[in-house]
C-alpha cells in the first residue's frame, strides 16, 4: 500500500501512479473533497483502482491498515475514538487529566511527560 498525501494531481499523482505501476494499492488524501473526487477520476482514467482504500467503509473485524505495525495504540482505543468522533465528542489530554487507556504507556513502556509543565 502506498499512501501519498496530496496525490490527487501533480507530482503527488505521478509518485502514486509510479507506486501503482509497481503493484502497490494507492491511498491518497487532499485538503478538499473536490480534489479527492478529481483524483479518483484521474486514477480511474489511468487504469488505477484507488477506491479500495480511499472510499470503502471498513469492517472493524477485518485487519486494519496499521495492524501489521506496532504503533503502541490499542485497536480497542481507536475504535472507541472513532465512535466518539462520529458523535462529535472529544478525548481529554491525559497529561492533564485521567488516563484514556490508549495503550501507549504499557505497550511501549513510556511515561507520560507534560513538556508544558513548569514545575
Amino acid at each position: 500500500v502506498a499512501w501519498v498525501t496530496g496525490a490527487s494531481y501533480g507530482i503527488g499523482f505521478a509518485i502514486a501512479s509510479a507506486f501503482a505501476a509497481a503493484g502497490a494499492k494507492v491511498v491518497f488524501n487532499d485538503i478538499k473533497q473536490e480534489f479527492v473526487d478529481k483524483g479518483l477520476k484521474a486514477y480511474a482514467e489511468a487504469g488505477i483502482d484507488a477506491n479500495e482504500y480511499n472510499t470503502r467503509t471498513r469492517d472493524f473485524n477485518e485487519p486494519l491498515p496499521w495492524e501489521h505495525t506496532t504503533p503502541g495504540v490499542d485497536k480497542s482505543f481507536l475504535l472507541r475514538e472513532y465512535k466518539k468522533a462520529t458523535e462529535g465528542k472529544l478525548t481529554g489530554d491525559c497529561r492533564r487529566g485521567p488516563c484514556n487507556a490508549c495503550g501507549i504507556c504499557p505497550n511501549l513502556g513510556v511515561k507520560v511527560v507534560d513538556w508544558g509543565d513548569k514545575n
